[in-house]
Protein backbone atom coordinates (compact mmCIF):
# COMPACT_ATOMS: atom_id res chain seq x y z
CA UNK A 1 0.00 0.00 0.00
CA UNK A 2 2.73 2.45 0.91
CA UNK A 3 4.61 1.53 -2.25
CA UNK A 4 1.54 2.28 -4.35
CA UNK A 5 1.05 5.63 -2.63
CA UNK A 6 4.73 6.44 -3.12
CA UNK A 7 4.48 5.56 -6.81
CA UNK A 8 1.47 7.84 -7.17
CA UNK A 9 3.30 10.54 -5.17
CA UNK A 10 0.51 10.65 -2.63
CA UNK A 11 1.53 11.61 0.89
CA UNK A 12 0.48 8.98 3.38
CA UNK A 13 0.20 9.68 7.08
CA UNK A 14 1.71 7.58 9.84
CA UNK A 15 -1.76 7.26 11.31
CA UNK A 16 -3.10 5.62 8.15
CA UNK A 17 -0.14 3.22 7.94
CA UNK A 18 -0.43 2.24 11.61
CA UNK A 19 -4.18 1.63 11.33
CA UNK A 20 -3.73 -0.53 8.24
CA UNK A 21 -0.96 -2.55 9.89
CA UNK A 22 -3.12 -3.11 12.98
CA UNK A 23 -5.82 -4.62 10.76
CA UNK A 24 -3.36 -7.23 9.47
CA UNK A 25 -2.11 -8.44 12.88
CA UNK A 26 -2.91 -12.15 13.60
CA UNK A 27 -5.83 -12.91 15.90
CA UNK A 28 -3.58 -14.17 18.71
CA UNK A 29 -2.59 -10.52 19.25
CA UNK A 30 -6.19 -9.28 19.28
CA UNK A 31 -6.08 -8.18 22.92
CA UNK A 32 -2.88 -6.20 22.31
CA UNK A 33 -4.37 -4.56 19.20
CA UNK A 34 -7.43 -3.46 21.20
CA UNK A 35 -5.26 -2.09 24.00
CA UNK A 36 -3.16 -0.08 21.53
CA UNK A 37 -6.26 1.24 19.76
CA UNK A 38 -7.73 2.45 23.05
CA UNK A 39 -4.56 3.93 24.55
CA UNK A 40 -2.54 5.38 21.67
CA UNK A 41 -2.79 8.52 19.61
CA UNK A 42 -2.12 7.22 16.10
CA UNK A 43 -1.21 10.61 14.71
CA UNK A 44 1.95 10.57 16.84
CA UNK A 45 2.75 6.85 16.57
CA UNK A 46 5.43 5.68 14.16
CA UNK A 47 5.46 2.29 12.48
CA UNK A 48 8.77 1.41 14.15
CA UNK A 49 7.22 2.06 17.56
CA UNK A 50 4.30 -0.21 16.72
CA UNK A 51 6.56 -3.02 15.52
CA UNK A 52 8.73 -2.67 18.62
CA UNK A 53 5.64 -2.84 20.80
CA UNK A 54 4.51 -6.12 19.22
CA UNK A 55 8.02 -7.59 19.25
CA UNK A 56 8.28 -6.98 22.99
CA UNK A 57 4.81 -8.39 23.57
CA UNK A 58 5.61 -11.53 21.58
CA UNK A 59 8.83 -12.11 23.52
CA UNK A 60 6.91 -11.82 26.80
CA UNK A 61 4.33 -14.32 25.60
CA UNK A 62 6.98 -16.79 24.44
CA UNK A 63 8.92 -16.57 27.70
CA UNK A 64 5.75 -16.99 29.78
CA UNK A 65 4.66 -20.20 28.06
CA UNK A 66 5.86 -23.26 29.93
CA UNK A 67 7.96 -25.69 27.98
CA UNK A 68 6.13 -28.87 27.17
CA UNK A 69 7.55 -31.95 28.80
CA UNK A 70 6.94 -35.39 27.50
CA UNK A 71 6.17 -37.95 30.16
CA UNK A 72 7.33 -41.50 29.63
CA UNK A 73 5.75 -44.41 31.41
CA UNK A 74 7.06 -47.94 31.75
CA UNK A 75 4.66 -50.79 31.27
CA UNK A 76 5.79 -54.26 32.34
CA UNK A 77 3.98 -57.47 31.61
CA UNK A 78 4.82 -60.83 33.14
CA UNK A 79 3.62 -64.28 32.13
CA UNK A 80 3.74 -67.79 33.54
CA UNK A 81 6.64 -68.75 35.84
CA UNK A 82 7.92 -65.23 36.17
CA UNK A 83 4.56 -64.11 37.55
CA UNK A 84 4.54 -66.97 40.08
CA UNK A 85 8.06 -66.07 41.18
CA UNK A 86 7.11 -62.45 41.68
CA UNK A 87 4.09 -63.38 43.81
CA UNK A 88 6.02 -65.60 46.27
CA UNK A 89 6.99 -63.88 49.53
Amino acid sequence: MTNEAFALREPISNEKIVRKVLRTIPSRFESKVRAIEEAQDFSNMRLNDLIGNFTTYEMKIDSAEPTKKKGISLNVSCKGEMMKTLRKP
